[in-house]
């Protein structure tokens, strides 16, 4: 297989190749889900028949994990989930008694919404703040007060950040509301006004860190040869900074973009349940609660698709930056 792979042009073989490893890294995150949830003390059937008071006859309780398919032998319990996650079929909720993919795809979008408008928000203001401190504070006071700011907002939970925000944002200055969920097509001027503040909450430590990484980036690539031959030539300031210095420090700013959208899909956890958003993260949490299975296994192995397509998208990019890293050099 990696002969036939290497035998592809260069993007596509690579493009393949990360593929490849992807989906073996997916089944990976299959077979440890199931694995801890199986070891996770608790009956779901005896949970949904009487709740946590442990009621209901062994009767009711048998019949209930027959119905739910509990009663199986763990093994096939294991190969239903693998066919099922290369089908898409990923069973029905024990609580909801709907497709688990229908919940998902009910509220993976409210999710999207959030990492997607954090991570642009993110990798335009945390790019252009470390672009411009290279530019402006060059020397070792500047490199300080930047350094100070960038850690407080590194620091703060995303919980801490989004109760402060909601405090002086909302209830102090009465600028934007103060939590909950309006559909676009309802009310797009609500639904933007309730985004606001979730995704400023899981956005600023992005923005620190990107800023930090591209003013390091910057500073390190602008003592290179080619921009001083660039500046040689009278090239702009704007074309010197822009393209000979920004662009070729890039690269680890991409990678480290890829990693965090990862971080800021797991952020989303909190953030969803400080602001009262129904997305993906609320739904797990549900879940985990209800020792809802199935969910559980879905939101799983949807976020970790998710966060493995990103990261082959990255690695990608960083490969058309960088020729060498599709060859493996």
């Amino acid at each position: 297989m990696r002969t036939m792979l290497d035998r592809l042009p260069g993007p596509i073989g690579f493009f393949f190749r990360r593929l490849l490893i992807g989906v073996g890294l997916l089944v990976a995150v299959a077979v440890l889900t199931f694995v801890m949830i199986q070891s996770v003390p608790g009956d779901p059937a005896r949970l949904l028949l009487s709740g946590d008071s442990g009621g209901g006859s062994e009767e009711a309780v048998e019949a209930l994990r027959a119905e739910l398919g509990l009663d199986r032998p763990l093994a096939v319990q294991f190969l239903a989930f693998l066919g099922g996650m290369f089908t898409g079929d990923l069973g029905t909720s024990f609580v909801h008694r709907q497709p688990v993919m229908d919940l998902i795809a009910s509220r993976l979008p409210n999710t999207l919404e959030i990492v997607g408008a954090a991570a642009v928000l993110s990798a335009l203001a945390g790019v252009a703040i470390g672009l411009l401190s290279a530019i402006v504070s060059r020397d070792r006071r500047g490199g300080t007060v930047f350094s100070t700011f960038t850690s407080l907002g590194l620091s703060a939970p995303v919980y801490v950040t989004g109760t402060l925000l909601v405090y002086f944002v909302s209830v102090k200055l009465h600028l934007l509301p103060a939590g909950g969920f309006a559909s676009w097509s309802q009310d797009p001027g609500r639904h933007v006004q309730l985004l606001v503040l979730p995704v400023l909450t899981i956005a600023i430590g992005l923005i620190c860190i990107l800023a930090r990484a591209t003013r390091s980036s910057v500073l390190e690539t602008r003592g290179q040869d080619w921009v001083r031959t660039a500046k040689a030539l009278g090239h702009s300031p704007v074309r010197l900074w822009l393209q000979a210095v920004l662009r070729n420090s890039l690269t680890p700013v991409v990678t480290l973009i890829g990693l965090e959208i990862g971080v800021l899909v797991g952020s989303t956890v909190l953030v969803e349940q400080v602001f009262n958003w129904p997305g993906l993260s609320s739904l797990l949490i549900e879940s985990v609660a209800h020792r809802d299975y199935p969910v559980i296994q879905g939101v799983i192995l949807v976020t970790s698709a998710i966060f493995i397509v990103i990261n082959i998208i990255v690695d990608y990019l960083y490969g058309v930056l960088d020729p060498r890293a599709r060859s493996g050099s």
